[in-house]
């Protein structure tokens, strides 16, 4: 194995597509904002719509940071959207065959982002197309990332960039002032925002414990990824000299448990790193 591992990414590897490691896939679950699609601007020519997003008012999150749910902001004059930014199928991004089409021609206006949804000519892309034409799917979201962002504690109010924020509804708010979008997603339904609330709570009674694990994961997941290996060739390695399942593994993986010394030292031994730096986490 060790021997594999070396030329693998010595001899061998020419080059690698860095797959997105835990805490990015999390992140790009979570991280999502309603828009709404305007089925009355269908250009059949150019198989394009017009979306309209509205980003300046709360919506319950789960923040990393805080590991708690926050009231978060994403102030329209501090997103940013590249020029062209791919549209999924449902935040999907495990396949080149999941893009739809793209986003462009972002653009603000009175605290509100617009952009215009093209729509590729493959079947499964001109399938979704006619979907939103006929109405039957209105909904979109977008991944992005929080570059900078103001905390402001329950109760307070606070002015930033000179506008007035308030948290209200007993929790902290969180005022990004800088946010990228990533990539925007046809869906079916809109980013639920009851359901975050939930899954945030159930996750609240566990979070020094869930924390740990994901940042477990993240690291182990960077270190297979950095083996130039398949992931499941690795992961079959790692069960072995753990003396655990690969299915127990992947739970780890998942961020759903942790391992204990023993398995942490299989794990060492297989990634040829030093246990000592991922000691922390369990």
């Amino acid at each position: 194995m060790i021997k594999r591992i070396f030329n693998a990414i010595f001899a061998t590897r020419s080059a690698t597509i860095a797959q997105p490691c835990v805490e990015e896939l999390v992140a790009s679950m979570r991280s999502e904002v309603g828009l709404s699609i305007r089925a009355d601007s269908f250009n059949e020519s150019d198989r394009s719509f017009e979306a309209v997003a509205s980003t300046d008012s709360p919506v319950p999150m789960l923040d990393r940071e805080h590991w708690e749910v926050v009231d978060e902001i994403l102030t329209a004059d501090g997103g940013e959207f590249p020029p062209e930014i791919p549209m999924l199928d449902s935040h999907d991004r495990s396949s080149v065959f999941k893009v739809l089409g793209n986003g462009t021609n972002a653009r603000q206006a009175d605290g509100k982002w617009n952009l215009r949804l093209n729509f590729d000519d493959d079947d499964d892309s001109t399938r979704a197309m006619n979907k939103v034409a006929k109405r039957f799917i209105r909904d979109v979201s977008i991944g992005y990332t929080v570059e900078s962002c103001v905390y402001i504690q329950a109760g307070r109010t606070e002015t930033i960039n000179g506008k007035s924020y308030s948290a209200n509804n007993g929790r902290i708010l969180k005022v990004c002032t800088k946010w990228k979008a990533n990539e925007i997603s046809l869906t079916p339904i809109g980013a639920d925002k009851d359901a975050k609330i939930r899954a945030a709570i159930a996750m609240q009674g566990h979070r020094p414990e869930q924390k740990r694990h994901d940042e477990l994961a993240a690291e182990l997941y960077d270190l297979i990824i950095d083996t130039g290996l398949p992931r499941e060739e690795v992961v079959t390695d790692m069960a072995s000299a753990a003396g655990i399942s690969s299915s127990e593994v992947n739970e780890i993986l998942e961020g759903n448990a942790a391992p204990n010394a023993e398995q942490l030292d299989g794990f060492a031994i297989v990634l040829e790193t030093e246990t000592e730096p991922l000691v922390q986490f369990i």
